[in-house]
């Protein structure tokens, strides 16, 4: 077995030195002033750094029990003297609820097994007063009370010197970028810190924690203002008021909603018109126009294909009860100006799009688009979309030409449940 290393005289002196500490190979010499550390050096050996630890505390005034040498002390030396603290009457505190912290008076009480903070004030009867009023507030018999001859107030003001920068539970004061004082709001419900929103003056901040603790049935010790328990059934009133305004304003907005156009089942929808109707519960949408009248004529048509009733039987719903043929002669005569004196080549047709210099047809079946060609005039390509939907069975609004629709054409029947329109 290897045998250990004796330990040094200066390992040994460290534990016996005040102030000296073994840093590898060297000693460290340190002294604690107002209860903060002060750094000496680095010496060779533990006499070193105890002689410099004595020189330090010397310098500092401090007694003669705090040295490593006494025989090193001057004759002359006279630490100073601490100055005794004088009691006075107050310091004897011999109030329910009150207890000393350093020269101020902290008051508590005890509610649901547990003990709750009211403040720190100056005199032990400030304090005193303050957990008597909180007794009084919380139903305690008058055996825990201080001050039996006194009487309180009801709906006593909030304890003025209470805990916290700002005076008030639950508000701390933070400065925004601008450096203008904001407060935070912050309640404990549980074992969880919740916040609850900045504010601009102190009276609203702690409002809001008010309003707070009383939803989270904290007790009214716990309030900035106790008076806030008569008034929660007021606040509640207002908060109704206000929502009762907000639901008649939507409603007003709703009726301003109404049909602009006069025709049934056409809304305006920006500079253009929408034709629509209601199908087993869901809106059914016809296009979108650039006249009111042709989304007019689009809701009429789909109406006599979709219910399979005549004209005579569907008057009240048709904005045209006279018949769509004199309707569809004023629109075509109308395209056919429009094509005659337009100069730039805008496309009008149903699903005609402008590709380059030519012009591509494409059709939608089941939710998807399917390309029908590419042609040299959007006539053509308006004919080649016809002809697609034609051989898809769709109805005969959703083509361009009606002119050219076969006689014993059928498109695709579906079941009206319901012919109420979306204004």
């Amino acid at each position: 077995m290897p045998k250990r290393k004796r330990k040094s005289k200066d390992d040994v002196n460290v534990k016996k030195f005040k102030g000296v500490s073994k840093n590898g190979k060297r000693f460290r010499a340190e002294i604690k002033i107002d209860s903060k550390t002060q750094y000496l050096g680095m010496f060779d050996t533990s006499k070193e750094a105890a002689e410099a630890h004595d020189l330090a505390r010397i310098q500092a005034g401090h007694p003669t029990s705090q040295l490593n040498f006494l025989d090193q002390v001057p004759e002359d030396y006279t630490p100073p003297k601490k100055t005794k603290y004088n009691k006075t009457k107050e310091d004897d505190v011999k109030y329910i609820g009150v207890a000393k912290s350093g020269k101020k008076f902290f008051a508590r009480i005890y509610i649901h097994q547990k003990y709750q903070g009211l403040g720190t004030f100056d005199t032990s009867k400030e304090a005193a007063e303050a957990h008597d009023r909180a007794a009084i507030q919380a139903g305690h018999s008058t055996s825990s009370l201080n001050f039996l001859d006194k009487k309180y107030k009801k709906g006593f003001k909030r304890i003025e010197k209470a805990r916290g920068s700002t005076g008030y539970r639950g508000v701390y004061k933070r400065k925004n970028k601008k450096g203008k004082n904001r407060f935070i709001v912050q309640i404990w419900i549980g074992d969880k810190n919740h916040y609850i929103g900045t504010f601009d003056t102190l009276k609203e901040a702690a409002i809001a924690y008010d309003l707070a603790a009383i939803q989270a049935k904290h007790p009214k010790s716990d309030l900035n203002f106790p008076n806030m328990i008569h008034m929660k059934k007021k606040i509640s009133t207002k908060r109704k008021k206000k929502k009762i305004k907000k639901l008649k304003k939507r409603k007003k907005r709703k009726m301003k909603c109404s049909n602009v156009t006069n025709f049934n089942g056409v809304s305006k929808i920006g500079k253009k018109f929408r034709a629509s109707v209601s199908l087993d519960g869901k809106v059914k949408h016809f296009g979108i126009f650039t006249k009111a009248r042709n989304a007019a004529m689009a809701y009429d048509t789909a109406i006599v294909e979709l219910s399979g009733k005549s004209m005579d039987e569907l008057k009240s719903l048709l904005n045209f009860p006279n018949g769509l043929e004199e309707e569809e002669e004023k629109k075509k005569q109308e395209e056919e100006e429009e094509e005659e004196g337009s100069k730039d080549n805008k496309v009008k047709y149903k699903g005609v799009i402008k590709r380059g210099e030519r012009y591509q047809a494409q059709i939608t079946v089941d939710g998807k688009s399917q390309h029908v060609g590419m042609y040299d005039t959007p006539k053509e390509a308006a004919e080649a979309h016809d002809r697609g939907r034609i051989r898809a069975r769709h109805p005969t609004f959703k083509l361009n030409f009606l002119d050219q629709v076969p006689k014993n054409y059928k498109p695709k029947k579906k079941k009206l449940l319901s012919t109420k329109t979306r204004h």
